[in-house]
């Protein structure tokens, strides 16, 4: 974790070089996000001075990618890096969109476009299986009653499915690209958001040529603003 209350560069540094004396392959390296109306959200309230500023906090994360790589670490995704052959398979699954299988309460799935959650309580959970409920679901979706009375959350689909594809896809460094966008869509990528890429690309916050888009180095800083143009 970087940005931490009182966390120096040099902090990171030490918690980077003792990592890579351990035998590990895959190493993720996470902002602090504080969570409205958490303790650790009000103390810092109180008292700003707790945590280091953004420059020091974009300092301690582009310190830790150059030590990862000189290390031979891939910085495949805005927080993760890991050897050749170790990249995470369970997260690239949700990065790169494709259909997943959530087993036990409160775990969720997404099959056919379509999210579903099971319910969060292990008493709900247990009693839903007295509710067999197989059939197509309520949008008609083969499948959507695959789990026994699965509530559908959300149905991902139309240029909302376009949009996410974006939104997870830039998150791997290697970005998206069109020729996967056409393959799903059967739309040229740069056309379909013609506006946006080229807004981002003159703001220095995004590359884009014939293979598809990425973001750029001050991209990585800024990813939020990125994906909050494909909301």
């Amino acid at each position: 974790m970087i940005g931490l209350p009182g966390q120096t560069l040099a902090d990171a540094e030490a918690t980077v070089q003792a990592l890579l004396g351990l035998p590990v392959d895959h190493i993720s390296f996470y902002s602090l996000s504080l969570e409205e109306g958490t303790p650790l959200q009000k103390q810092c309230a109180a008292n700003p001075d707790l945590l280091p500023d953004e420059l020091t906090e974009r300092e301690q994360y582009h310190r830790i990618r150059q030590m990862l790589r000189q290390a031979g670490f891939e910085h495949y995704e805005i927080s993760n890096a890991a050897r050749p052959g170790h990249r995470c398979r369970h997260n690239l699954v949700y990065w790169s969109g494709n259909p997943y299988y959530g087993f036990g309460a409160a775990a969720h799935s997404y099959l056919q476009g379509v999210r579903r959650s099971n319910p969060a309580g292990l008493d709900a959970y247990i009693g839903m299986f007295g509710k067999d409920d197989r059939s197509a679901g309520p949008s008609g979706r083969p499948g959507e009653g695959l789990y026994p009375a699965g509530r559908v959350e959300e149905t991902v689909d139309g240029e909302g499915a376009r949009k996410e594809m974006l939104m997870l896809g830039l998150r791997l460094l290697e970005g998206v690209r069109s020729q996967d966008f056409y393959d799903r869509f059967g739309c040229d990528l740069q056309s379909c958001f013609a506006g946006q890429i080229s807004q981002l690309v003159r703001r220095g916050l995004l590359q884009a040529d014939a293979d598809g888009i990425r973001l750029t180095l001050a991209g990585l800083d800024l990813a939020n603003q990125v994906f909050c143009e494909f909301v």
